[in-house]
């Protein structure tokens, strides 16, 4: 009998923002995420009503000014104006301008870490650290200054505050990757991983689907731990059937190059809690190694 194959696939829901709120170690901003939808939420303040009787549209404007928020590195001109072009002029920018200023203000952590973030990129001549203490050199030209205006509207600065985020996921992948393989189990029923973006797709058999999933969902829901401060990251899943034509045509898997990372040498390995267990992160990342 021709086995049956199932592709799966995870993503972190709202990950950014899960990192974005560990980083700046806000408070609410962790307990909107983890117990409340955030955009609901956030709209619901701005508009005066239950968050249950935000409209679908009206939780679709929070979403886009979270976003707009984090790619324009927390410019706020910038990110008005990015809102309103991706609303598609549904709302007005005096209106997307009072829901965001209840945003920040209700999360009151983020604008100061945006801003440290920014000083602590020129600080340190164009690198950025992001989770567990890894660090990426960001394009450092020589007329910046060190203004928080001048580098907020800089094009460097907003690609220092991106990098944050979107290179922690990118690490959150490749360490979810490595705990695969090093389960010789997993690594026996799991075929052709792809990381892409966000997200990791693979295959599987239908019958070993149900316990696949649960035994990397515990590894994608790693607590994150900041000085104290932790966030529980939260999954999404997708699956769809594969048919064995359709398994003849699979290309070999598409895999990132992988990095080579490397410690701070005056910090201690930080670690993972998965289940309950700490695991360092050097013992699950193969890629990993002390400086």
């Amino acid at each position: 009998m021709i086995p049956s194959w199932i592709w799966l696939s995870l993503d972190w829901r709202q990950a950014e923002l899960y990192l974005i709120c560990l980083f700046a170690k806000d408070v609410k901003l962790r307990e909107a995420l983890q117990s409340s939808d955030v955009h609901r939420l956030v709209m619901g303040l701005a508009r005066g009503i239950p968050p249950e009787q935000v409209t679908k549209q009206q939780r679709e404007v929070s979403k886009v000014l979270w976003y707009a928020l984090i790619y324009s590195g927390f410019d706020i001109d910038s990110c008005i104006s990015s809102a309103y072009k991706s609303a598609k002029g549904t709302i007005s920018t005096d209106d997307l301008k009072s829901t965001l200023d209840i945003m920040l203000s209700e999360f009151s952590s983020l604008m100061p870490w945006a801003t440290q973030t920014l000083f602590d990129y020129w600080d340190n001549e164009g690198r950025v650290y992001y989770l567990l203490n890894q660090s990426r050199k960001i394009i450092y030209p020589d007329y910046l200054k060190r203004e928080e205006k001048a580098l907020r509207k800089s094009k460097e600065g907003r690609i220092a505050i991106n990098t944050i985020g979107q290179a922690s996921v990118g690490l959150l992948l490749k360490l979810l990757i490595a705990g695969i393989q090093k389960d010789e189990w997993l690594s026996s029923v799991i075929k052709q991983p792809i990381p892409m973006f966000d997200a990791l797709y693979f295959l599987t058999k239908t019958e070993t689907c149900a316990e696949v999933q649960a035994k990397v969902d515990c590894l994608a829901t790693p607590v994150l731990r900041l000085d104290g401060f932790e966030i529980r990251m939260r999954t999404e899943w997708s699956a769809s059937l594969v048919s064995w034509g359709d398994m003849k045509s699979i290309p070999d898997p598409i895999l990132q190059e992988p990095r080579i990372f490397s410690w701070e040498s005056k910090l201690p390995i930080p670690k993972l809690e998965y289940e309950g267990e700490n695991i360092p992160v050097a013992a699950l990342n193969p890629f990993a190694r002390s400086s």
